[in-house]
């Protein structure tokens, strides 16, 4: 498959699998459905976490490669507490947390199925396109 394809698919599988646990937070299912339900959202972070660094690789002149992954990393982790820490804002009001939890999940899968919708914008392989030499920069 091509990166495009493996990203489209990473990224339905995280959006679906969590509608595992929105459901569980609902108390809507069992326990055990909602974590197989979720294993899906594990099942595409597997695939699209070394896709997506791959393709950066390929992106990156040689000499630019350390510098090009290691902002890739650290773009994800700065979004990634970002949303943590507006979650855990969104679940600390209030006295039922199990709605609000809900709410969390539900903007993530929103936001995994839109960069899904979002994937085939993806820069195609060096190999067939010239990019400038970031290195020099």
């Amino acid at each position: 498959t091509t990166t495009v394809g493996r990203v489209r698919l990473s990224l339905g599988l995280i959006a679906t699998g969590i509608v595992g646990p929105v459901l569980l937070a609902l108390d809507v299912i069992p326990v055990w459905c909602g974590l197989a339900v979720w294993a899906l959202a594990g099942t595409g972070m597997g695939i699209g976490s070394p896709t997506l660094a791959n393709h950066v690789l390929t992106l990156a002149p040689t000499e630019a490669q350390g510098r090009m992954s290691s902002a890739a990393m650290l773009s994800a982790t700065v979004a990634q507490s970002v949303y943590v820490a507006l979650a855990g804002a969104v679940l600390a009001g209030g006295t039922d947390p199990a709605p609000r939890l809900a709410l969390v999940l539900a903007v993530a899968a929103i936001l995994a199925a839109f960069s899904a919708a979002l994937a085939p914008r993806l820069a195609p392989p060096v190999s067939r396109r010239r990019l400038p030499n970031l290195a020099r920069r």
